[in-house]
């Protein structure tokens, strides 16, 4: 026996077995009735601009941190005072400021992304490192300044340290002749060379005097020989005019 199903103003013949059957189950993801709740759209990367007129790692990522509120931001001591270029950004993420780092600090930082945290390490040579990080350092001048009066030591030391940058600190103990200064390691390399230099300065001094001297006492032992040369040649006139007294009294 056939049935009719109308569809849409169709007439359709269809056997007893058509419709009979249980409707098809829904494919999956298909709407059944129920509701199914969306997926929310994920929240942007919160952006600022960021102005930074130049200086150390440190205080770059203090400059990000007071764009953005705090950072989650780690910085190695030994990065912390490596210089860092000025920069204005505009409507920059963090994680695009804090990555940017590496290229202003001209690849001496590491810029680590950790999730929300971010390690800054120090990318410099052993060497940089040495040059660049302060050190006290003691010199004993008992030396120099057996030679030359202490203000025309300083300046020299002075002089050296200007050109080696700014910053250092300079202390110097009269009582126990010490020179102390803290400084760079560039700085305290500068200030070694001229002390060495001034070692030299007073070691040749030194030398000039000890011959000065040698030849005070050179002088005055040519004045000794020449009297006693004087006192000889004395003794021989008058050895000479005794014998010839003898001579003339024998004649007699």
């Amino acid at each position: 026996m056939f049935g009719i199903l109308t569809l849409s103003g169709l007439v359709i013949l269809a056997g007893p077995s058509l419709a009979q059957q249980p409707a098809p189950a829904p494919a999956p993801g298909m709407a059944t009735g129920v509701t199914q709740a969306s997926t929310p759209a994920p929240t942007p990367d919160p952006r600022a601009d960021v102005s930074f007129a130049g200086g150390t790692a440190q205080q770059y990522v203090d400059a990000i941190g007071k764009a953005f509120g705090a950072a989650n931001a780690a910085v190695a001591p030994e990065a912390a005072s490596i210089a860092v270029a000025p920069v204005q950004l505009k409507s920059v993420t963090r994680h695009d400021a804090m990555t940017l780092l590496q290229a202003l600090a001209s690849g001496r930082v590491a810029v680590m992304p950790r999730g929300d945290t971010f390690m800054v390490l120090s990318d410099r040579s052993s060497e940089e490192q040495r040059l660049e990080t302060p050190i006290i350092r003691v010199w004993p001048l008992e030396k120099v300044l057996a030679r030359m009066k202490p203000e025309e030591a300083l300046s020299a030391v002075q002089a050296a340290l200007e050109l080696a940058g700014e910053g250092a600190a300079v202390k110097f103990h009269a009582d126990t002749s010490l020179l102390i200064i803290r400084g760079t390691g560039r700085q305290i390399d500068a200030v070694s060379q001229v002390v060495d230099r001034l070692e030299n300065v007073a070691g040749y001094r030194e030398g000039e005097a000890e011959r000065a001297d040698a030849g005070k006492t050179s002088s005055g032992l040519e004045e000794q020989v020449r009297a006693l040369r004087a006192e000889v040649q004395e003794l021989r006139e008058n050895v000479n005019q005794a014998l010839s007294h003898s001579r003339d009294s024998d004649k007699r």
